[in-house]
Formats: structure tokens, C-alpha cells, sequence
């Protein structure tokens, strides 16, 4: 008995030789259902890390745009400290959030794409490449013939070698373009752009610069129908005039509002919107054609009658071709300190002039001021002065007069969502300033 159950165990019991061996259909079904299930989490993980993305940018937008209004009212009704107090606190928080949420969403993108991947491989995940240019390493300038052939036989227009910053290797930085500006000949150009990443902490901090033809241009300074003088009976047009349409080439955003920095002096049309003090940064618009930037009291002594426009506003970012130590320092930059403002991360706007004198005009995100004064700085600027912040009041609109004599606007930026014939509309409430190309 005992042999025969033995036997029947025995028998029961294949071999590992007579095992039946599995199909290739049942081990590749597992692994493809492995494999769908891998990249279906991955979109669903990208397509949430897209949807968060917008989701964020716009709620930046719109809190910056119903910021500026709120602010605005509670500095008619309880005073500027108050107010002040109010943005000083929206702007610690916007920096943290900002922050924060570009690393939760680099967390979501990078990571978890890199593992699936490797799934998809049997692989383990490998390591990331590694840059060839360290943090301390300069960004490599060799200039891309294909970008910059049309302006190698440059008239006039001189474009200065971009500085590298040390903290960011993009190859996207480090050139002028001119394609898709409205330049009347390609080969002799009276405006380029370049842009360039200021941090490494946060690739989407960006800064936009425009380099204008001080030869061939004209600058024009308007005051706003409410500021910066209205608060004194001395209220401005808030318009282009009809007479310098025709044209038109570029119009951007004046600085601080007269009642949030009464220091900040400006003079156009004929008329004193706010005295001109000492010790300010200064932009100075000449009835010969030139453009003068630099400090009131040093540069400029006094208000001349060649003076056709004279615009003020806080200190100078770049002097001398260096980032002005006096950034950092506790000056009045609108209603708060400049050193309290450092590390604000916001929108800002700022313009400059090269060792050429030709002129800048820059929009940035997710900077402060220090990453926009050395912004200006790697893009040649010998004086640089910061204009206003935040939206909706950050703003360069580029002109293009079609064939058929109408003329088309553009934002020079997706995060402005004003429209850009704000300053040709009418009435508007702040002051700005624009450029018009000379007769040939």
C-alpha cells in the first residue's frame, strides 16, 4: 500500500523537465498590460503636472491684476502704510508659492516620466545627463550664424557681446534676433530682442530685452490722466497722439504711481507733473533726438530747455556698466524700502542704455530686482533703471504698419493680458512712454 501511494504521489507530481513550458502570448500579455497601465499613469501624472501649471500661472495673473486694484483702494481709504503692509505681505507669499510650486511640479514631471521609462525598459532608471558647464561655468556665446547673419551687415544698429551669467546654461540665451520684429529692412535692423534666464533655482524666471536704434528713433514720454500729477491739478493726455501714429514702433509702461512715490519726479508736454529731485534715477528725452539716462544732481544739474521729457524713478539698477550696490540698500523704491523689496519675485520692467546709446527695454517673471539689474547688465547696458512692477501694469507693446495702412499691436509677452492699444485708446490713467521711427 505504501509503495503504490508513494507511486501515485510520485506520478502526481511532474518533473521540472516534463513541466509544461508558458507560451510567448501569456508572458508578453502581463508585460504589456504593465506597460499600458506605466504609461497611462504617466500621462495622467503629465497631464496633471500641465493642468496644475495653468492653473497656477493664471491664478498668479489674476491675483497680481485684482492685487494692484485692491491695493489701490485700500491706499485711498486707510493710507499708504497700510497698503504698503498689504503688498509686503502678497509679495513674501507670491515668492514662497511661486517657488514651491515650480519644484512640486518638477517633482511630477521629471521623476516619476524617468521611472516609467526605465519600466518600459526593464531597465534600472539611469542617471541624469550631466551638464557639461558647471554652476560656475559661463554660458557658452558663440553666436549662431543663422540668427545673426542679417545683422552682421548692421548700419547703424550696433549690438553689444551679451555677458554670460554663471548661473544658468541655456542654450537659448546669448543671441540677438531680429526675425519677427518690425524691422523695415532685414539687413539693417532698428530693433533686435535676446532673453535670458537669470536663475538656475528657477529656469522659469526670464527676462525679455528689446534693443532699439537710438539713430533712427525717437522717444516720447506721456502722463497718465490720473497719475503721476493729477493729485497736484496737473493731469495728462493718456494718449498717442494722432500725429505720431504713422509711426509708431514700441510704447511701454511708465514707473511708480505720483501718490505711492511723490519723490519721483516727471516732466513732458510743457509741463511739471512732479518736481525733479536729486539722487534719482533719471531718463532724459532731448528736442535734438538724443536719450540721456543716469543720476539727477550728478549726471543732470538742472532741468535744461532742450529737455523734452524727464521721467524719475528710484535708483539706478546699472551704473557705470556695473549692478549698483545701491539696490540693496534701504531706499525708497516706491512705498517700501528697496532692501525690503530684494527678494520680491514678481513681474518687473526696466530700461537702460548702452555704451553705444542705444536703448533697452526689458520685461521679466519670476525675478527680483537684482536678477533684472544683471539681465541688463549681460545685455550691454552701461545705466539701467527700473520702471514698475506687477500687472497689469507691466506691459511693451511692439507696432506693425501693414501695407494696407492699418497698423497691428502686440504684447512682446503671453503674461500681459492688457490689450495693447491701451495707449492709444484714451484716457489712460497712468503714464508711459513710446517710440516713433525718425523720417529717413
Amino acid at each position: 500500500m505504501q509503495g503504490e501511494s508513494r507511486e501515485a504521489t510520485e506520478a502526481s507530481v511532474p518533473s521540472v523537465s516534463e513541466a509544461p513550458s508558458q507560451s510567448p502570448a501569456s508572458s508578453v500579455q502581463p508585460r504589456r498590460r504593465r506597460r499600458t497601465i506605466a504609461l497611462g499613469a504617466a500621462a495622467g501624472i503629465l497631464a496633471l503636472a500641465v493642468g496644475a501649471e495653468v492653473a497656477i500661472h493664471e491664478m498668479r495673473v489674476r491675483a497680481s491684476e485684482q492685487g494692484s486694484t485692491i491695493s489701490n483702494i485700500v491706499r485711498e481709504r486707510w493710507g499708504n502704510q497700510r497698503a504698503t503692509q498689504i503688498e509686503q505681505f502678497a509679495f513674501a507669499y507670491d515668492s514662497i508659492f511661486v517657488t514651491t510650486t515650480y519644484w512640486a511640479g518638477e517633482a511630477l514631471t521629471t521623476g516619476p516620466t524617468a521611472v516609467v521609462r526605465a519600466m518600459i525598459a526593464s531597465e534600472p532608471p539611469s542617471a541624469p545627463e550631466q551638464s557639461a558647464a558647471s554652476d560656475d561655468d559661463a554660458v557658452d556665446l558663440d553666436q549662431d550664424t543663422s540668427q545673426t547673419s542679417a545683422v552682421s551687415e548692421r548700419a547703424s544698429l550696433r549690438l553689444p557681446e551679451l555677458i554670460p551669467l554663471n548661473e544658468v546654461d541655456s542654450k537659448d540665451d546669448g543671441y540677438w534676433i531680429t526675425d519677427g520684429l518690425p524691422n523695415r529692412s532685414a539687413l539693417d535692423p532698428v530693433v533686435a530682442e535676446t532673453w535670458i534666464h537669470p536663475r538656475r533655482a528657477l529656469p522659469k524666471a526670464l527676462v525679455h530685452i528689446l534693443i532699439f536704434d537710438t539713430s533712427r528713433v525717437s522717444l516720447h514720454m506721456v502722463a497718465g490722466t490720473r497719475s503721476p500729477g493729477a493729485d497736484r491739478g496737473v493731469v495728462g493726455p493718456g494718449r498717442i497722439p494722432e500725429r505720431d501714429r504713422a509711426t509708431l514702433l514700441a510704447a511701454w509702461n511708465g514707473g511708480f504711481q505720483g501718490t505711492h512715490a511723490p519723490d519721483y519726479g516727471m516732466f513732458a508736454d510743457g509741463k511739471e507733473y512732479r518736481p525733479l529731485n536729486a539722487g534719482l534715477a533719471t531718463v532724459v528725452a532731448y528736442e535734438d533726438g538724443r536719450i540721456a539716462m543716469g543720476q539727477w544732481g550728478r549726471d543732470f544739474k538742472t532741468r535744461t530747455p532742450d529737455m523734452l521729457a524727464v521721467r524719475q524713478n528710484s535708483v539706478l539698477i546699472v551704473d557705470g556698466g556695473e549692478v549698483s550696490p545701491v539696490i540693496k540698500e534701504s531706499v525708497k523704491f516706491g512705498l517700501v524700502n528697496i532692501g525690503d523689496t530684494q527678494n520680491f519675485i514678481t513681474w518687473r520692467s526696466a530700461i537702460g542704455l548702452t555704451a553705444d546709446g542705444d536703448l533697452l527695454v526689458a520685461t521679466g517673471d519670476y525675478i527680483d530686482q537684482t536678477h533684472m539689474a544683471r539681465c541688463m547688465r549681460a545685455a550691454g547696458a552701461q545705466v539701467a533703471m527700473l520702471m514698475d512692477n506687477n500687472l497689469p501694469y507691466v506691459q511693451t507693446v511692439l507696432a506693425t504698419h501693414n501695407e494696407n495702412g492699418s497698423l497691428s499691436l502686440r504684447n512682446t509677452r503671453s503674461f500681459m493680458r492688457a490689450q495693447p492699444d491701451r495707449y492709444l485708446a484714451g484716457n489712460y490713467a497712468y503714464d508711459f512712454m513710446y517710440l516713433t521711427e525718425r523720417a529717413e
